[in-house]
Formats: structure tokens, sequence, C-alpha cells
């Protein structure tokens, strides 16, 4: 059975500490999902962060800058340049498990949702307001009304719906 391909957008200000653990766990959930690609969008950085990301992965990944631009627009100019049937917001200071992908879609699979989500795993000695920002927005299993953006995965088709 072909698996769905997921187009993994991964916006970053200043987080080059961090957003290299990201990008180790996500680059192992892409290989071992097999049908994704990564799209990383700078939004400015000063602290390197985008030409390490050039330097390290420019032959490999999409790599696209929206100086200082909201975050939602950077979110939208990485989705508008995705191919994936799934969109999947990973921010630059979340870590996701190798089989991130399979579950994520295993959700849709067995409930009529049009996005998912989870709470993200910190990278060793976070920042105190990533820290904060994960207490305070802790979810529940369930059905919500609200998915933070830092992880989430959703349908192209209900992303373009809303207008991004």
């Amino acid at each position: 059975m072909s698996k769905s391909k997921i187009s993994v957008i991964l916006p970053c200000f200043n987080g080059l500490a961090c957003l290299k653990l990201c990008l180790e766990s996500v680059l192992r959930a892409v290989e071992h999902y097999g049908e994704a690609e990564v799209i990383l969008v700078d939004n400015g950085s000063t602290d390197g962060s985008y030409e390490w990301m050039r330097q390290e992965h420019g032959s490999k990944l999409r790599i696209l800058r929206l100086p200082e631009g909201t975050i939602s627009a950077v979110r939208n100019h990485g989705a508008r340049e995705a191919g994936g049937e799934y969109l999947s917001f990973i921010d630059s200071d979340c870590l996701v498990p190798e089989d991130y992908f399979d579950r994520a879609l295993e959700v849709f699979r067995t409930v009529p949702a049009d996005a998912a989500g989870c709470e993200p795993e910190l990278p060793p000695d976070p920042g105190w307001i990533e820290e904060t920002w994960v207490r305070l927005h802790w979810i529940q299993d369930g059905y919500v009304s609200y998915l933070y953006g830092a992880n989430f995965l959703i349908r192209r088709s209900a992303f373009e719906k809303v207008g991004g």
C-alpha cells in the first residue's frame, strides 16, 4: 500500500542551538516514514541558522527565507511550496520520535479528523520561554478545539479550505 506524501514545514528564527537537534529528529522520522519532504523556512535569523541550513543541508533540503514575517506567514510560505497531501508543521525547538509520521497518520485512519497534533518534546536544556509555553499549553488526549502550531499535522485540503 502506498503511503501519503507528507511535507514537513520547519520554521526557524535564531534557533541554531535547538535547530540541529530538531532537524536530526525530523530527518530520522522522515527516513523511517519514507514518503516525505522537508522545507526549512528561515525568518531572518541573525545567529547563523540560515547559513548553517544552507551549508549543511542546502543540497538535500528545500531552504526558503521570509525575513520579518509573522510565524503564520512563515508557515504559510513553506506550505505554498509544499507538495504533500499532508502538511506537518514542526517548530525548530521541537523534537519528534522516529515513528512520528506513522503515529500521526494513524489518527487520520482511525478518527474523522482533518488535523492532529501532540505535545512537543523539548530539547535538553530548553529556554524558559519554550518550557513555559509547553507547560501552559498542555493538550489532553481526544478531540480539542485548539492545536498549537509548534507541532501539528493537517490535511492539505483542510489547510487550503481555511485559507492557510
